[in-house]
């Protein structure tokens, strides 16, 4: 255990800080939480850290003062604004930092925080189309290229595809080629062997003999994730894209996916890590753009015959009953309509 868990005389709001990550460690560890929650869990306290006063003494830190910090952090610092879900999660890494303290008995209890209202919003930006995807790749080095295509065919998560290794985590030559679907973002580091597809296969088969790569080797060069963020909204605008980041070609796999087997099955649930198949329907079953030529295609299809249509100046004659029975239908609220000498129907 770190020197952080022992009683300090005046534990400040960065000894609180601190202990978190240590605590966070220590569970990622005995693999009770993920290393990429971990990573983001890092950052905020990066944040926090550059950004308050971390000599506050915790005894001080109260309600109005989490409150006036959630106000300056929605207000944005340098003139941009954050959303509330951002800062949600600031507040969260924040929350777990006093629950970290008050375990250490350095508070009595934790303050309240402010109720935040945030709608969480599915953001449909895996790309449409493999024309789309050359595009992009088409833009970056050989590297970067090989990186985009296989996240598009397997639907890893960037962190876990920094960590494949060759004949290990991935094998394009098997027969047939095959990888370890993982997903580490929800806690599941061991996965699940699933085939590989044919494009990705391709990629790898080329890379491993270009580079000569061996077993143990990173199958992909890594691609830092403040690099590779700048790099894909670059590119992003350049090709007037929707929100491009890395997970998108998670998202992008998701949705070929669901799009060509017509629904999500637990086959695609199992290789993408995903728990809950109605998240995945709300996210991913519209992920794409409606085409509205196949929907105009298949209601034609109904049509087993061709249409008659009637002789140019022919009128449709009705017989006597069927008349009577449209002069007494109700018109829907119980009301029936006046008797009209027409000899049928209004043609309007």
């Amino acid at each position: 255990m770190s020197t952080l868990a022992q009683p300090v005389e005046k534990p400040t709001l960065a000894d609180a800080l601190r202990a978190l990550l240590v605590d966070f460690t220590a569970l990622v560890g005995q693999r009770v939480r993920s290393a990429a929650t971990l990573c983001m869990h890092r950052e905020h306290v990066g944040w926090w850290l550059t950004h308050l006063n971390v000599r506050l003494p915790l005894d001080a830190v109260d309600a109005d003062v989490i409150s006036s910090l959630a106000d300056a952090e929605r207000a944005g610092r340098n003139g941009r604004q954050i959303g509330n879900g951002t800062l949600l999660k600031r507040l969260a890494t924040l929350r777990l930092a006093l629950e970290s303290a008050r375990r250490r008995r350095w508070i009595a209890r934790v303050p309240a925080f402010p109720a935040i209202e945030h709608r969480r919003r599915a953001v449909n930006d895996g790309l449409q189309s493999i024309a789309e995807l050359e595009v992009l790749a088409s833009t970056l080095p050989i590297a970067r290229a090989e990186w985009i295509y296989v996240a598009a065919f397997t639907g890893m998560h960037p962190s876990d595809l920094n960590r494949m290794r060759a004949f290990v985590d991935v094998d394009p030559f098997a027969l047939p080629p095959w990888f370890m679907a993982r997903n580490t973002k929800n806690r599941d580091p061991v996965g699940v062997k699933a085939e590989l597809a044919a494009p990705a296969a391709d990629v790898l088969r080329r890379r491993f003999e270009r580079e000569g790569t061996r077993p143990g080797d990173p199958a992909l060069s890594y691609w830092d994730k403040n690099a590779r963020g700048k790099a894909l909204r670059r590119r992003r605008d350049w090709l007037g894209l929707r929100s491009l980041r890395a997970t998108s070609m998670r998202h992008t796999f998701i949705s070929w996916a669901v799009d060509e087997l017509g629904t999500i099955t637990r086959a695609v649930q199992e290789v993408v890590g995903h728990k809950s198949l109605e998240m995945m329907q709300k996210v991913y079953a519209r992920a794409l753009r409606p085409r509205f030529a196949e929907v105009a295609a298949a209601v034609a299809r109904k049509a087993t015959r061709p249409l008659r249509l009637p002789a140019k100046g022919s009128s449709r004659r009705w017989s006597p009953k069927r008349k009577e029975a449209i002069r007494l239908q109700p018109d829907g609220l119980g009301n029936r309509p006046r008797r009209r000498d027409a000899t049928g129907p209004d043609d309007r």
